[in-house]
Parts: structure tokens; C-alpha cells; sequence
């Protein structure tokens, strides 16, 4: 069954506006008068764009199809995309460098998806051009993050961890094991377990050393480096400094909050909040 949520670029719970954009962005690049390569590869592009857009764009279709679609294709099951990435045309690539000019940390956001998934990243450049919301790029990006992480990794702070760190170094298929066992087991077995299964599959792998990432977190905590700081490093501090996990996350007005209990007291933190929060539990102020 073809994805076509693959072929627009887009995740597969994207919303019909970002559908519409994915859309007009892509029927640009491949249109006569700008495509400059093989005419047939535009024709054959275009057609599976507009096969894509038709069911998608349609509620009734879209509905038909998910429920097909999902059988085979499990909603925490990840694949492997980083052999897939269409790049906006011209214009869209003009408009994201104009933007990134005057919000830096856009590109630097779009950078960190990217290792998770390029489609990821590329729903979220598409989501901010259409909704122009630049200056909130950052609790986008760590919305974004924290959804595709507890997606297909679970809730389990050290898992999520794991997890964050094959990314980032480029261990995609061992990210892709993880995501199998936990699809499999849940939280039934212990973290260690789970590492040391991975470690026995893939010898190469040296795990995540958690002392040293602490060490890194209170580093940057101390420093104020708030934007290096993701939702799954609040929790796993949260949890080097609590006796109990009462941290849990919502999004409001665009942005990730951050709710728990300590001692009778119950808190509501946003994110530079949040930092100062474990600044001050930590004893770095």
C-alpha cells in the first residue's frame, strides 16, 4: 500500500492545513515552468503528488485510508526515513533562509528533528511557514521531539534518553531495534535489561554513560544554556532529584508546560521556569 503521507512529506497525523501546504510547496517545485531536470520525472512526481493530496485532503478518504493503512503500518512502529527527503521548491527554500536570517535557532531546530527523522523535521518547516509562529520555534521543537519520542519510545525517561542519544549519533538501527522491543515488552522488564540486550546485539555500541550526561545537563543548567535543554533531559533530571516521577507535560497556547507535585506543592512551569526549577533543586543558583 502506497504512504502517502511519505510522498507530501509530511507526518501521518499532520493536520489538513499542513497537508494543503506540503501540497502547494511541492506542486511548485515540479511545475513545467521551474522544473529543470527530466520532464518525465516531474510528470511521474506530480502524479503521485496529486494521488497523495486527493486522499488526504478528503476527510472521508483520509479516514478509509488510515484505516487501512495503519494495519500494516503500526502508529509506533519507526521506520527508517533517512533515505527520503524532498526539499521545498525555490521559493519555500528562499522563505525558510529569509526567516532563519532573522531566527537563528530555526535552522539549528530544524538540524535537531532532522537526525530523528527528515520527514519530522520537514512537517516542522512546513508548520512554521505556514503559520509564521518563528519565534516560538523553539517549544515547536520540543513539542515536536517530545511527541516523536514518546511515540515510539514510551514514557520511560531512561529509554527516552537512549533513544535521543542513538539519534543523535547516527545509530539509527539500533534505534529502530529499541523501538521493536519496546513495541513488544512495554515497561515489563527493566532498563538494564534492555540495554544489555542491545548491547549483546550491537558490540560496537557503548551506552549511554548517565553520569556523564547528569554531569552535561547540570553543565548547561549552571550555564544557562536553556535552549540545549529538551523535555526528556527535565525528566530525567526531574527524576536524579525527586524521589517520585510526578512531572508530566501538556502544550498550551503552542507551548510545552510542565505540571508536578513536591511536597504537598504543586507547580506549573513553562520552560525557562522549569530550568530555574531544578537550577534551584539542584543547588546551581
Amino acid at each position: 500500500m502506497k504512504d502517502y503521507y511519505r510522498t507530501l512529506g509530511v507526518l501521518d497525523d499532520a493536520e489538513d492545513i499542513i497537508i494543503r501546504a506540503a501540497y502547494k510547496a511541492l506542486a511548485q517545485r515540479y511545475h513545467p515552468d521551474k522544473w529543470k531536470g527530466d520532464p518525465q520525472k516531474a510528470n511521474k512526481r506530480m502524479s503521485d503528488i496529486n494521488e497523495a493530496y486527493d486522499v488526504l485532503s478528503d476527510s472521508a478518504k483520509r479516514k478509509k485510508y488510515d484505516e487501512e493503512f495503519f494495519k500494516n503500518h503500526p502508529k509506533n512502529e519507526a521506520t527508517d526515513s533517512s533515505e527520503y527527503f524532498e526539499e521545498f521548491d525555490s521559493e519555500e527554500i528562499e522563505a525558510w533562509s529569509i526567516a532563519c536570517d532573522f531566527y537563528p535557532n530555526l535552522a539549528i531546530n530544524f538540524q535537531q528533528l532532522k537526525k530523528y527523522d527528515p520527514i519530522l523535521s520537514n512537517t516542522f518547516r512546513t508548520t512554521l511557514l505556514e503559520s509564521k509562529d518563528f519565534k516560538n520555534s523553539d517549544s515547536i521543537r520540543f513539542n515536536f521531539e517530545r511527541q516523536y519520542l514518546t511515540r515510539f519510545f514510551g514514557l520511560n525517561p531512561e529509554v527516552l534518553h537512549l533513544a535521543k542519544k542513538l539519534y543523535s549519533i547516527n545509530e539509527v538501527k539500533v534505534a529502530l531495534r529499541l523501538n521493536k522491543i519496546i513495541r513488544a515488552i512495554g515497561d515489563t522488564v527493566s532498563f538494564e535489561d534492555i540495554k544489555n540486550k542491545l548491547m549483546s546485539e550491537f558490540p560496537h555500541l557503548k551506552m549511554t554513560d548517565y553520569k556523564a550526561i547528569l554531569e552535561d545537563l547540570i553543565y548547561k543548567l549552571k550555564n544557562n544554556y536553556f535552549i540545549d535543554l529538551a523535555t526528556p533531559d527535565f525528566e530525567f533530571l526531574y527524576k536524579s532529584c525527586h524521589y517520585s516521577n510526578t512531572l508530566t507535560t501538556y502544550v498550551s497556547d503552542s507551548k510545552t508546560r510542565y505540571r508536578f507535585n513536591v511536597d504537598g506543592t504543586s507547580y506549573d512551569c513553562d520552560h525557562t521556569q522549569m530550568c530555574m526549577y531544578l537550577k534551584q533543586r539542584l543547588g546551581l543558583n
